[in-house]
């Protein structure tokens, strides 16, 4: 399916009386796609063959670098793309209902009542010259039939939830009155406070401190864990993966290059990016001076996916076939992996090609 935004003018009717079976996944992502093109300009593929499911209650990854398409794909489902000079293709599949190319009023109901985000950058993302417990009822009153006051001491309850000191003070002051840590909770509050079923958590931790990420994590957890909410967390980092996610996606330039779940990943990584990703982290274990490993090059060093292996140019596993066909995402047992020449699945080899 390829869609432009349809008209907001009128709403479409979407049986989803047995959208709650069991077998049903709660978020069904099939082939997305989302290209952005400008007049003079060459498109721009940002996400390509997308497909994932979430199911109620699980703790999905999008792990990559900047610029591998995580973020842009978590506002795709969202649909919070702009409207001009992108195209959208696909399916996103919400609870049985499809969202691509759903109306803006329609997707308004959805969000915060069905599904929520909480953005990396809270300051940008709450209302500067709104206090922030209005910006908490507001959510409650569009979505629930309740009273101002009600809503009002519900946003109090939902701030002293997340941790939030003295929340009926906190309740009437601005974002800028609050401390970084304070404005990300709040964040949580309000994506939380309608309970949905789905929350995508787009790098919530980026500019806090070590310490005030780590509570932050363990707030999310508990929080999803306690409304039995299915969490997207989209992060880089893969010490916030191996505390969190049920199931794993590794993405680079715009494409899924390897998926499993946490333990199989961090066991037996078989793509060399992946690989590459756990290699560069620090580790507390390492002698004193040891020189880090990062991944050579940086992620605008890449072949079209049209041509080859978009990794390719940075792996050290590639060979002539990477250069000229382009792998596609195979189910290898617990995994799927696109790569011609993995890392060995044993790992007392060391992580050598399997070719």
């Amino acid at each position: 399916m390829s869609v432009e935004y349809i008209s907001d003018e009128a709403d479409e009717y979407v049986d989803t009386a047995s959208a709650d079976s069991p077998d049903r996944p709660l978020l069904q992502v099939d082939d997305l796609a989302v290209t952005f093109s400008r007049r003079g300009s060459t498109p721009v593929h940002a996400v390509d063959e997308v497909s994932f499911t979430v199911r109620a209650g699980e703790h999905v990854g999008l792990v990559g670098e900047s610029g591998s398409g995580k973020s842009v794909t978590s506002l795709a489902v969202m649909g919070l793309l702009p409207r001009r000079g992108v195209q959208i293709e696909g399916s996103v599949m919400l609870n049985g209902r499809e969202l691509v190319g759903l109306s803006t009023s329609a997707m308004r109901n959805l969000r915060g009542a069905e599904m929520a985000m909480v953005f990396q950058d809270p300051m940008s993302s709450l209302n500067p010259v709104v206090p922030v417990g209005k910006q908490i009822t507001e959510v409650l009153r569009r979505h629930r039939d309740i009273s101002r006051a009600d809503a009002a001491t519900e946003s109090v309850d939902l701030l002293q939830k997340v941790g939030i000191p003295d929340p009926g003070r906190r309740v009437s002051e601005y974002p800028h009155q609050l401390s970084g840590g304070m404005r990300q909770r709040v964040l949580i509050a309000t994506a939380l406070a309608c309970q949905p079923r789905l929350l995508i958590a787009d790098e919530p931790t980026t500019a806090l401190d070590v310490t005030i990420q780590a509570q932050i994590l363990e707030l999310l957890k508990e929080l999803v864990a306690d409304t039995g909410t299915a969490l997207i967390m989209i992060t880089h980092d893969l010490g916030v993966v191996a505390g969190l996610c049920d199931q794993v996606h590794v993405m680079y330039s715009g494409r899924i290059v390897e998926s499993a779940d946490r333990r199989t990943l961090f066991a037996t990584p078989r793509h060399p990016y992946t690989g590459g990703l756990m290699a560069s982290i620090p580790r507390l274990d390492s002698r004193r001076g040891a020189t880090l490993n990062p991944i050579k090059g940086s992620p605008t060093d890449m072949l079209p996916w049209s041509e080859g292996c978009a990794f390719a140019p940075r792996c050290g596993n590639a060979e002539g076939d990477c250069r000229m066909e382009t792998p596609r995402l195979e189910a290898k047992g617990h995994q799927a992996l696109r790569c011609f020449h993995p890392l060995s699945a044993d790992p007392r080899r060391g992580g050598g090609s399997d070719a």
